[in-house]
C-alpha cells in the first residue's frame, strides 16, 4: 500500500549536556604499539642487489618496521614502503633481521629507513 505522503527524515541533533554533568570520555584502545626511535647495538648496511643493477636501477628507499623481542633481536621485519616497489625489499629484510638492540621489553617496534644509491 503506497504512503499518502512522502517520508521526510530530519537530521538528528545532539542534545546538549547539562553543565553540571561530567563529560563522557571516550576510551581509546591502542591497536598497535607505536614505533619509537631505537638505536641498534650492531648493524650492517645491505648490499646493492644485483637484480637492481641488471634492471638499471641506481637509487631507492625502503621504510621498514622492526619488531624487537626482549633479548634485543629483531623478531620480524615489515616493509612499510619502498621506492621502487619490491626491488630492494629482500636485501633490506635479510640485513635488518641481523641487527641487534639493547635488551628490554618484548614487542618494541621501531621504524628504519634505508637509502640505496649506486655511486
Amino acid at each position: 500500500m503506497p504512503r499518502p505522503f512522502p517520508l521526510r527524515l530530519r537530521p538528528r541533533r545532539p542534545h546538549p549536556l547539562p553543565s553540571s554533568s561530567p563529560r563522557r570520555r571516550r576510551r581509546s584502545f591502542p591497536t598497535r604499539a607505536q614505533p619509537h626511535a631505537l638505536d641498534p647495538i650492531s648493524r650492517e648496511s645491505p648490499a646493492f642487489p644485483r637484480e637492481a643493477l641488471a634492471a638499471g636501477i641506481d637509487k631507492g628507499v625502503v621504510r621498514a618496521r622492526l619488531s624487537i623481542d626482549a633479548s634485543g633481536r629483531v623478531a620480524s621485519v615489515e616493509i612499510v614502503d619502498s621506492q621502487p616497489r619490491r626491488v630492494f625489499d629482500r636485501a633490506v629484510s635479510r640485513t635488518l633481521s641481523r641487527w641487534t638492540y639493547e635488551p628490554g621489553a618484548p614487542g618494541r617496534t621501531t621504524d628504519v629507513e634505508i637509502a640505496f644509491d649506486r655511486e
